[in-house]
C-alpha cells in the first residue's frame, strides 16, 4: 500500500523494524557453556576449555549481530511499519528485557 498524500504519515511509521533491548550478554555465555560442557547421557567430546571457547566465541558473535541491529535504529527505514518508530520502547523497560513481567505489562 502506498502513501501517497499521507507521506508524513509513512516517514514516521517506517523504521528498522529492531527494538533495541538490552542482552545480558554474559548470560548467553554462562547458558552456552552450560549446554555444551553439561550433556546428560551422553559422553561430552568438547573439553571443559574448549566449552569455554566455543561459549566465548558464540557470545562476541551475537554482540557483534546485536551491535548492527541497533546501529540500524533511527538510521534505518527498511520497515515501512514500525511500532517502535511511532512509540519507542523507553529506556527503563529496554533494560529490562523482553521478558520481564513490568516489560509485558508495559
Amino acid at each position: 500500500m502506498a502513501c501517497h498524500s499521507a507521506e508524513s504519515t509513512c516517514d514516521a511509521a517506517a523504521g528498522a523494524g529492531i527494538i533495541p533491548w538490552h542482552v545480558d550478554f554474559d548470560r548467553i555465555e554462562e547458558d552456552a557453556f552450560l549446554r555444551v560442557a553439561v550433556l546428560t547421557g551422553q559422553p561430552r567430546t568438547v573439553s571443559l576449555e574448549g566449552a569455554r571457547i566455543l561459549a566465548a566465541e558464540l557470545r562476541d558473535a551475537v554482540a557483534r549481530r546485536h551491535a548492527l541491529a541497533v546501529d540500524r535504529v533511527g538510521h534505518w527505514k527498511k520497515c515501512c511499519f514500525d511500532l517502535d518508530a511511532l512509540l519507542p520502547v523507553p529506556g527503563e523497560i529496554l533494560r529490562l528485557g523482553p521478558d520481564h513481567p513490568d516489560t509485558r505489562a508495559w
